[in-house]
């Protein structure tokens, strides 16, 4: 059977049976046809005959059950990234090599790193320690968990430099034992500070000419480390230093729209603190959704800008469960506009695994990753977009609702009904068919769950644990993708048919 309204070429095609108990289909272009992944489950990929092959404009499935039933009704959401003309494909044109598009290992170094000169002679120290891995050269040797302090209990660390030296859009990134005080710098000659500098994560200081930097060892147990400075999205690095390499990790097959924003990323894991891998889109990452295919059982972890700004919060889409606070995943570290980070978690990077990630990134008039929270009523908040959605994914985050219930709300503009309210959202971790809740049972049918599709976001008209908790003020992270891109560019399409 041959699905064929859509007006692109997807890579991407995930189904679901809505009027059936059918397990939701992932296929893509990079894994290949007819190989399947279920996002209710944690089970390794499978083969089906689901869909058979990606078209100029849809797919074609096979003769089963959860694709083709007789007399079903099933609802595909579709996006494009880069095509499948070869292993590695960037905007519609295929490469054969990971080091021909700058993923592989080291690939990405010069897009991170600015190593133009050895920053520590051009740094003028007071009151630091010289011990290794905290002294001067650590700070500019590309690394997060290393850099200096100040010497004793007591002292105030100072860095300074001439001005014009470190000029720019600049992040600063600390680490901190207990509460060490603000990280204070100067802008040219204006004296100003950060009150509540990261504990493990950057600090914005804006477009600033950084003179001077100064952080504190008030107390035994209360010391502030600065690990890194960036200016304009590159690290400081030392000319003679040798950075870790980004990524580390080159991925075994791509397919990258930069201009929508998506991209899909097959890869190998090897259980190492602080690997990296690129995932192509030269933009800062916002949505990653991860799952391993073979070597093992695992949830599919699910990571989002808006959970916490250096990515130390995670949540799984095939779990109701609120976020999670967890180092391993994501390494507490932020994902640039190059690369993102792990630990040795099982769920993304275990030793010989292989693994299939769908990264977004944010595009204004296309798609968004944001944030709001309950108000406790019917008449819901309001969010804006800057665009009409086609297709709304919403996760409860928090402790106040019924965490059995709060799974993850998929709302499109096909079904069921094309008009305001919408209704009836299928759940991403549960099987269950159109008007169930988030945990397969009862029913969301009627205005218990009622949305409005609008023409510059959506709003909430109703009170449930799964979209708008009466029950406490629990903060809901979505990712929202538009019916009509707002602009014209290559691929920026997602529909749901």
């Amino acid at each position: 059977m041959v699905v064929s309204d859509y007006q692109f070429k997807p890579d991407f095609v995930w189904i679901k049976g809505y009027t059936d108990p059918d397990r939701h289909g992932l296929y893509d272009t990079v894994r290949g046809v007819t190989k399947r992944l279920q996002s209710s489950e944690v089970n390794a990929e499978d083969t089906q005959n689901g869909v058979m092959s990606f078209d100029d404009k849809g797919f074609s499935v096979g003769n089963y059950a959860e694709t083709n039933g007789s007399g079903r009704g099933y609802v595909a959401w579709a996006w494009k990234a880069g095509e499948n003309s070869n292993a590695f494909n960037i905007d519609g044109r295929g490469y054969a090599s990971a080091s021909d598009i700058g993923m592989n290992v080291g690939g990405q170094n010069s897009n991170s790193y600015n190593q133009s000169q050895t920053w520590r002679t051009a740094t003028t120290t007071t009151d630091i320690t010289t011990n290794f891995g905290n002294d001067i050269a650590s700070l500019f040797d590309g690394r997060l968990d290393t850099g200096p302090r100040a010497a004793n209990i007591g002292d105030t660390g100072i860095l300074q430099w001439s001005s014009g030296t470190i000029q720019g859009n600049i992040r600063v990134y600390t680490y901190s034992v207990g509460s060490p005080g603000s990280l204070v710098y100067f802008d040219g000659g204006t004296q100003l500070s950060v009150s509540s500098p990261s504990s493990n994560g950057w600090n914005d200081l804006g477009n600033i000419d950084l003179r001077e930097l100064r952080f504190s060892y008030p107390s035994s147990g209360n010391v502030l480390f600065v690990g890194a400075i960036e200016v304009d999205g590159k690290i400081l690095v030392d000319s003679d230093a040798t950075p870790p390499n980004r990524p580390s990790i080159a991925p075994t097959g791509a397919s990258v729209n930069t201009k929508s924003g998506f991209s899909i990323i097959n890869y190998t894991g090897n259980e190492t603190q602080g690997d990296t891998v690129a995932h192509g889109l030269g933009k800062n990452l916002a949505f990653i959704i991860i799952k391993r295919r073979t070597g093992g059982t695992s949830s599919w972890l699910v990571g989002h800008q808006s959970l916490s700004t250096n990515w130390g919060e995670v949540l799984y889409l095939n779990q109701t469960d609120e976020k999670l606070d967890q180092t391993s995943p994501f390494n507490d570290t932020e994902p640039t506009s190059s690369v993102w980070t792990m630990w040795d978690s099982s769920s993304n990077n275990a030793s010989g695994s292989t693994y299939v990630a769908y990264c977004w990134a944010e595009i204004p008039g296309f798609s968004k990753f944001g944030s709001y929270t309950s108000n406790q009523i019917a008449d819901g908040p309001y969010v804006e977009l800057g665009f009409k959605p086609a297709v709304v994914l919403i996760k409860n985050t928090g402790t106040n609702a019924n965490n059995t219930l709060t799974g993850w709300a998929i709302y499109d503009n096909q079904r069921p009904v094309k008009y305001n309210p919408n209704h009836s959202p299928l759940f991403a971790n549960t099987s269950g068919s159109e008007g169930k809740r988030g945990d397969g049972s009862g029913t969301t049918e009627g205005a218990g769950f009622y949305i409005d599709f609008l023409s510059s976001g959506f709003k909430l008209r109703a009170t449930s644990a799964e979209c708008n908790t009466n029950a406490g003020a629990d903060v809901y992270i979505y990712a929202a993708f538009a019916e009509a891109p707002s602009f014209n560019l290559y691929g920026a399409q997602s529909n749901a048919r």
